[in-house]
């Protein structure tokens, strides 16, 4: 994975800038925070990227829950009791893929540090090594504050600085990148050939 943070104060060339990058990259999918700043951006990522052939998604972290009656975590054995759905266990979207964070971290730990290899490499997570500011990375996903509570949430971003944390704006990014977004592969109609009717 690699991240990247555009300096600067203007929103606008911000995402210019970031728009630029993704159409030189060619991902499958463009996701950015439409929550706060971000949400006037939709109509500048559509003239960005809308004519490309990169699936567009909006990142709601003030949404509840994603896929709010799968149980969290599921569990085979059928002692465990009650499991709970993720609307149960997180507060919204911020919260519930922070935590996807976190888990894929611990598993990459115990898989390349203790050697448990009962992961799928979906599962787990690398961090290209040519990150530029990959300490400040690090500092920010180790300084996520949660609240206390019986689900799940981070503290909001001006609660945070209210406490003078500053924006975790790439491990926000990394973050967002938690969430599966659906990309349907384009068909050919000219490639099926005759045998495939």
């Amino acid at each position: 994975m690699d991240v990247r943070e555009i300096k600067g104060k203007n929103i606008v060339d911000k995402t210019e800038t970031a728009l630029q990058y993704a159409a030189q990259r060619k991902p499958d999918a463009f996701t950015w925070d439409c929550d706060g700043l971000g949400a006037g951006a939709a109509f500048q990522v559509d003239q960005g990227l809308g004519k490309k052939k990169i699936k567009i998604e909006q990142f709601k972290g003030s949404f509840g829950a994603d896929h709010p009656n799968s149980i969290y975590m599921p569990v085979s054995n059928p002692d465990a009791g009650k499991q709970k759905t993720n609307k149960e266990t997180f507060y919204n979207w911020r919260s519930q893929f922070y935590t996807a964070l976190a888990d894929k971290m611990l598993r990459t730990y115990l898989a390349v540090k203790k050697g448990k290899k009962v992961y799928n490499v979906d599962e787990l997570i690398s961090f290209s090594s040519t990150i530029e500011d990959i300490n400040q990375l690090k500092t920010e996903i180790c300084r996520i504050p949660i609240k206390p509570g019986g689900r799940v949430q981070i503290l909001s971003k001006p609660e945070m600085k209210a406490l003078k944390i500053d924006s975790p704006n790439m491990a926000d990014v990394v973050m967002m990148m938690q969430r599966q977004i659906e990309i349907t592969p384009e068909v050919n109609v000219n490639d099926i050939g005759s045998e495939g009717w």
